[in-house]
């Protein structure tokens, strides 16, 4: 079996987006070394392996695109992932399918082995699916519950309006749940629109019953005809010997007619006393004539004729005498009628002014007003009238069955209402929808039950691989630190140090994982000369000899296999795995990291938010035994950059922080904390704020927004120059010999 040489594509797996392996980036060897910090995408990479172990995709990332090349030229791909690869993973997706930790019990319970995880997973998770089942069924029968008092009470209440509204004194909800029945099947048919609903409202609220009103007639004078007549006597002109004087004056002339009758028998004036000229009284009389005096006469009885039209005027009923659902309607025409009759007096008291004016104008001819005759529509009033007293009477003649018919549509009117708002058709298909699932889900919780007490019984299969995994674990500690115990029921306790180990770290929970993932391999019969092995940070917050031991557990048990990844982010681990397989081969200036035939040392670096690259060792990863003196290199390189990529930009940050932690952490012991020590490292607040933002702000920005804030290139060379100066002024000996060291 060939060994994997390159991933040559990595797209849509998480962070790696979109890698593509270079054609400057060194190929695997046997051995090989993967370093990155924290969310490099060390791990993600383990999954990429994983997905050739299982044959199978990522369940996470599902449509990704997977290329490995092996030695042999040949190519291995998602989603077929080739044959003639084994290999065997080891990282957190490991752990969590082939170890199930208990730690809420006073004896801590381990289950191992895949089988057993699943069957111990399924018994829990039918259990629980149980007990959701049993939830879920309650909480449908208080479903239905729920939906049928809700309608009840509904029902209750809007009954209990109805019965105030419409003093219903026997109203309940009985006899409104009958009137639901009726109008369900229709509801648009029993709503009643506005004013049909005033209509029966009124009718049903109509507490006494109304006498019977008399039809209205009314054959008014019509102002035409009186107006035609008028105009024959305004136009008509008396003949007589006109004294012109008086003629002109009718003031005077009106006087002197007046004071005729009073100097019949006199020659005295009775005004001033003088004598009467002899011939007055006789021009006078021909001034009046008998023409005149028939004019006068006529307008006089034409004009008692007109007023006597005038005052003509129709008697009506206060509009409180009619029901009220006709009382509105008859108020408004009574108003129209009132109107029109007024405008009736108005006109014909316009043409008693022209006629009395035609009095003082017997001699000339006045003009006849025009008239607006508005009989026509005084006699539409009053038919519209007649037939609401009509429909009045017959409301009389008819009241109580009116008054039931309009109480029996607006109690269809109101339970249609509530169907139609309750959605209350719906609600009973749910009653009827719950009901059925809950009867099926009845029958399945049975059927549940009943897995559930077969599976208990093959829980109890004894497990597997104790002593062997003691064995591994004694190595892994180099003592008997933490070992498992079979339990009655077939599966582990751990004790830590002869008693119960309760409150694992998660350095013990990984140990254990590990020392089971050597076990495992060689439960299953796995040849390791053949096998490809991939370990994902297999230790956690461990000391120095656990590390030693850990090492010396890899060399031993996994030395042999076909070919080895190994991936940390401890650099101290890093630093021992690195020397052992230095002792393979040792990298020297004749034969540079690149060239080495047996290991190969690589650095995972997070490149943007989504997008993680493979890359050769830095030169310092692999001179030093220290993280302080790549970190150092780094800074100080970067400041003579003429150009720089995102990346740079991108990890700056928090490269910048981890230096200046451990610098300050080396020069100032005493104080904890970066932040700390910031006005020791930088006297000037301005220069210690500006560092303090970049290191701070720019290295813990975690959302998707972080590749939007990174900062610009001038303002990283002049964050990295006040900490070299910071370092260089604190003490430039050891400035100069990392500078020396790095060079």
């Amino acid at each position: 079996m060939a060994i994997i040489r390159k991933v040559q594509r990595i797209k849509s797996f998480g962070v790696y987006s979109d890698f593509r392996w270079t054609p400057e980036l060194p190929v695997f060897n046997r051995y090989n070394l993967l370093y990155g910090w924290n969310y490099s995408g060390k791990t993600t990479l383990s999954r990429v392996f994983r997905c050739f172990e299982l044959k199978q995709p990522h369940p996470d990332f599902m449509g990704a695109e997977i290329k490995l090349e092996t030695e042999d030229g040949k190519t291995h791909e998602s989603p077929t992932y080739g044959d003639g690869l084994t290999l065997r993973v080891f990282n957190g997706d490991f752990i969590r399918e082939n170890l199930s930790f208990d730690d809420g019990s006073t004896n801590p319970i381990l289950i191992l082995g895949q089988e057993d995880i699943h069957k111990q997973r399924d018994l829990e998770r039918k259990k629980l699916e149980r007990e959701r089942r049993q939830t879920a069924l309650e909480r449908k029968r208080e479903e239905v519950k729920a939906i049928a008092d809700a309608l009840e009470a509904a029902k209750t209440t809007r009954a209990r309006d109805i019965k105030k509204t419409l003093f219903l004194p026997d109203y309940d909800k009985t006899r409104f749940g009958q009137q639901i029945n009726v109008v369900s099947r229709d509801v648009e048919k029993y709503m009643l629109s506005d004013a049909e609903f005033r209509r029966a409202m009124t009718t049903s609220l109509s507490s006494d019953k109304k006498p019977f009103l008399a039809r209205k007639t009314f054959l008014p004078t019509t102002p035409f005809i009186l107006a035609d007549k008028a105009k024959h006597l305004l136009e008509r002109i008396v003949t007589a010997k006109t004294i012109m004087r008086l003629a002109d004056n009718p003031e005077i002339e009106e006087w002197v007619k007046s004071g005729r009758s009073l100097h019949k028998d006199s020659d005295i004036c009775e005004f001033c006393g003088s004598v009467l000229p002899s011939d007055l009284l006789n021009k006078l009389a021909g001034h009046f004539s008998a023409d005149y005096e028939d004019l006068m006469n006529d307008l006089t009885l034409f004009i008692q004729e007109v007023e006597q039209a005038a005052s003509e005027y129709l008697a009506l009923e206060d509009e409180a005498r009619f029901y009220p659902e006709f009382s509105l309607k008859y108020a408004s025409l009574k108003t129209r009628l009132e109107d029109l009759l007024l405008q009736r007096k108005k006109t014909l008291e316009t043409l008693i002014e022209s006629l009395r004016d035609k009095q003082v104008k017997a001699f000339s001819e006045v003009q006849c007003p025009l008239v607006e005759d508005v009989s026509d529509k005084i006699r539409d009033v009053i038919a519209s009238i007649n037939l609401l007293i009509d429909d009045h009477n017959r409301r009389t003649e008819e009241f109580g069955q009116l008054k039931e018919d309009a109480i029996s549509l607006l109690e269809k009117h109101y339970a249609a209402q509530f169907v139609s708002e309750q959605d209350f058709d719906m609600k009973l298909r749910s009653i009827s929808d719950l009901e059925s699932t809950i009867a099926t889900a009845t029958a399945d919780l049975n059927g549940l039950s009943g897995e559930i007490v077969e599976l208990e019984l093959e829980v109890g299969r004894a497990a597997k691989g104790a002593e062997q995994i003691n064995f591994y674990l004694r190595g892994y500690f180099g003592k008997e630190d933490l070992q498992l115990t079979a339990t009655p029921d077939k599966r582990f306790h751990i004790i830590r140090q002869g008693i119960a180990a309760k409150n694992l770290s998660e350095g013990e929970k990984t140990a254990i994982a590990f020392a089971h993932f050597i076990a495992r391999l060689a439960e299953k019969g796995t040849d390791i000369s053949k096998t490809i092995v991939v370990i994902d940070d297999p230790i956690s917050s461990l000391d120095a000899n656990h590390l030693f031991n850990t090492v010396a557990l890899i060399r031993t048990t996994l030395g042999d296999c076909h070919q080895l990844f190994m991936s940390t982010h401890n650099f101290e681990f890093f630093n021992l795995l690195r020397d052992w397989l230095s002792d393979l081969e040792k990298p020297s200036k004749t034969l540079p990291h690149k060239d080495l035939k047996k290991w190969r040392a690589f650095l995972i670096e997070r490149y943007s938010i989504s997008q993680s690259v493979i890359r050769e060792i830095p030169r310092e990863l692999i001179l030093f035994k220290s993280e302080y003196h790549y970190l150092f290199s780094i800074l100080h390189q970067f400041t003579s950059l003429t150009e720089v990529d995102f990346a740079q930009l991108f990890n700056l940050p928090n490269i910048t922080r981890r230096y200046m932690e451990a610098f300050g952490g080396i020069m100032i012991p005493s104080h904890a904390g970066l932040q700390k020590k910031m006005e020791k490292l930088f006297p000037n607040a301005v220069e210690r704020e500006r560092v303090w933002k970049f290191i701070n702000h720019y290295s813990h920005n975690t959302s998707v927004t972080r590749s939007l804030t990174v900062p610009d290139t001038s303002e990283c060379k002049a964050v990295l120059a006040c900490c070299l100066e910071a370092v260089k002024r604190w003490n430039k000996e050891h400035y100069d010999a990392l500078v020396e060291a790095i060079t």
